[in-house]
Order: structure tokens, then sequence, then C-alpha cells
């Protein structure tokens, strides 16, 4: 059996009722799944996996539920499609690592906690010796895929003790590697976050305005939150406001949309406490 459209839709539709605590299984053959229907599927299953792991609406334990029943579903699949098992290795290696942060990615306000702020304590340490496992048995196929490289910065952040030890030119290779062979302008923007940790936030606002397609990210929020970052950085607080502004008009999240919020309040109170210097100055 061919997995169609409809098929698709059916196995969303079981993971939409795990979410509903339903209880229904999923059982699917894929055994005939041919290399365009892989990709569709891994590609849709990496979407719904991150809108429910930011999601506010769900209990952290029904989540991990979920998670894991989608790395079943793609270990099901390694068992049948043996070409792709590199992609799929790489994929769930991801799952497990990501998954591994679900205790410190939210706070008790439903606001997102950053990497820097996150409890490494609280990380579970069984799910990243597996994404650790799976990523190593993706190592083994002749191709470096989006996640591929989505699962070996993501273990960098899982290896690193701490924020500050996070080695952030293994990242700068990986991105590297992969830019390579894919163009991408959404991850030479990822790209420039990373050099503004190995130089300063300077270079990495000069990488941005190089980066090649730069018009096709202009209704991205993450575009504009990355320039209100840097601009935070160096103390640019009339460029950050207007960045931070942009990615709130774009993001369709809520929990974003709360992010962006204090990143304004914070530029706008910076502004009111630098006219005030200069003004107190000027008598």
């Amino acid at each position: 059996m061919n997995i169609n459209e409809s098929e698709l839709v059916n196995i969303l539709q079981d993971v939409e009722n795990l979410i509903r605590n339903e209880g229904v299984k999923i059982e699917r053959n894929f055994k005939c799944i041919t290399p365009n229907e892989f990709r569709s599927l891994i590609d849709i299953f990496y979407e719904i996996y991150n809108k429910i792991y930011f999601s506010c609406e769900i209990e952290k334990g029904d989540k991990e539920t979920i998670f894991l029943k989608i790395i079943d579903i793609f270990l099901s699949i390694s068992k049948y499609n043996k070409t792709e098992n590199s992609e799929i290795h790489a994929f769930v290696s991801y799952l497990y690592l990501k998954t591994s942060r679900l205790e410190t990615v939210i706070n008790n306000e439903g606001d997102i906690v950053t990497l820097r702020e996150q409890d490494r304590s609280q990380w579970n340490r069984t799910f990243i010796a597996e994404g650790l496992y799976h990523l190593e048995l993706s190592a083994k196929g002749g191709n470096v895929t989006f996640y591929h490289l989505e699962s070996g910065i993501t273990a960098c952040h899982s290896l690193a003790k701490s924020y500050e030890d996070t080695n952030w030119y293994r990242i700068l290779y990986l991105y590297d590697k992969f830019l390579l062979l894919h163009e991408s302008p959404y991850f030479e923007l990822q790209r420039a976050i990373v050099i503004s940790k190995v130089k300063n936030a300077k270079e990495a606002i000069n990488c941005i305005k190089k980066v090649k397609g730069i018009d096709q990210l202009h209704d991205n929020p993450l575009l504009y939150s990355t320039l209100g970052n840097l601009n935070l950085q160096i103390h640019n607080y009339n460029k950050a406001l207007v960045n931070y502004e942009k990615a709130f008009e774009l993001s369709e999240l809520d929990i974003d949309r709360k992010f962006y919020i204090k990143k304004i309040k914070i530029c706008q109170n910076r502004l009111e406490m630098t006219n005030r210097y200069y003004l107190n100055k000027s008598f």
C-alpha cells in the first residue's frame, strides 16, 4: 500500500487523537513508501512536532507520549526502507534530543525559556543518550540532509554542560558543511547567529547583509528577531526596536509574540534611560 495524501491525513489524525487522549494506536503499512512520500511524511511530522513542542495547551506528559509515538512511526519505516535509514536516524536523533528538554523549554507562566536560561540538570539524559546513538547511526549514510544538520546542532547543545561551554566552532563547521551542499538563505541567517558567538554581533550583522537571496526571508519573523537581538547586543536600541516590532507583526504564535513584547519593552526602557541621560547631561 502506498502512502498517499489521504493516508498522511489519517496518520496525522491519529496524532491528533493522541493529543485528545483517545488512545488511538497508529498502525500503518510502510513497506511500499516511495522516496517522495517519505519526504512528505518526514517534513509534515517535523512541522507538527515543533508546533506541539511549543504549545502551551498540551501537558508535558502528553507531549512526550506523542513524540515517542512519532519516533516509533519512523523506526517502523526504517525496517522497510533501508535507503532512507540515514535521514530517519537523523530525524529520530533530533526528536530525542529536543524532547529531552521538555521540562525546561516553557516555564509555568507559558513563556519560552532560552537555552542560556534552561536548567540543564532537568534534561532527560536517557533521551539524550538515545539521540546521540541515532545520530551516530545517521552518519553511516552518504548524504547530509537538513535533519542531519538539525540533529548535529542539537547534539552540540545537549553535550554542553552550560551555555558558555557550547562548542560554537563545531556548530559553525556543521553550518558550513551543510551550506556547501545546499543553498539556503534561512540557514545562512542561522549561521550568522553562530558568527555572533564566535566573533561578535557586528560581524554577524555584516554576514546577514551579504546573505544571497535575503529577500526570500522578508516575511520570516526570524530575520527580524535575529537583527533585533544583534542590535540589542551592540546597544543600537532604535534598530533593535524596529526589528522586534516587525517580528511581532509577522509572528503567528502567541508564545513568540509574548517573547517579542518583552524584547520591545526592554528596548523602549533602554531608549528612555538613554534619552534621560542625555537630557540631564545637556544641563
